[in-house]
């Protein structure tokens, strides 16, 4: 049986939420923990909960528009944080990956072959991001 997509948050704690990954799909889940911590004051959110603001942008916009979107749209608010981000979920090759794309992009080079390159790899973003959600749950304070 295929699993239902969280279409929102919709006020569910951190236990209440990693308590659903039996019935809906892991990025829908993912989806709704991002959707829960923007709704948090930025001087309130706990490193693990930066990690996956972080992450949650760079997928939704390099996966729609590649890096040029990302910085375009993020207006270069996760470079500090986003290659430590996927440091800490076990992603080495996708956190280096963004520290170059971070580079070319300050120096104006041209980000298409990063596109490419984050397309090429393999690492389950998704699967560990939602692994470093339920391993860091005391950290995730969702009301």
């Amino acid at each position: 049986m295929e699993k239902q997509f969280l279409e929102s948050y919709t006020g569910q704690t951190t236990a209440e939420l990693l308590a659903l990954k039996d019935k809906y799909r892991i990025d829908s889940l993912i989806l709704a923990f991002e959707q829960a911590i923007q709704n948090k004051e930025d001087s309130d959110l706990s490193e693990p909960e930066r990690h996956n603001l972080a992450i949650e942008a760079m997928e939704r916009e390099v996966n729609n528009g590649g890096w040029e979107q990302f910085f375009g749209n993020t207006e270069n608010e996760f470079d500090e944080s986003l290659p430590q981000a996927l440091d800490a979920i076990g992603c080495p090759n996708t956190a280096q990956l963004s520290r170059e794309a971070i580079d070319a992009s300050r120096h104006g080079a041209d980000l298409e072959d990063f596109d490419v390159r984050y397309y090429a790899l393999s690492e389950s973003i998704e699967d560990r991001l939602f692994e470093y959600i339920s391993a860091n749950a005391d950290a995730i304070k969702l009301d």
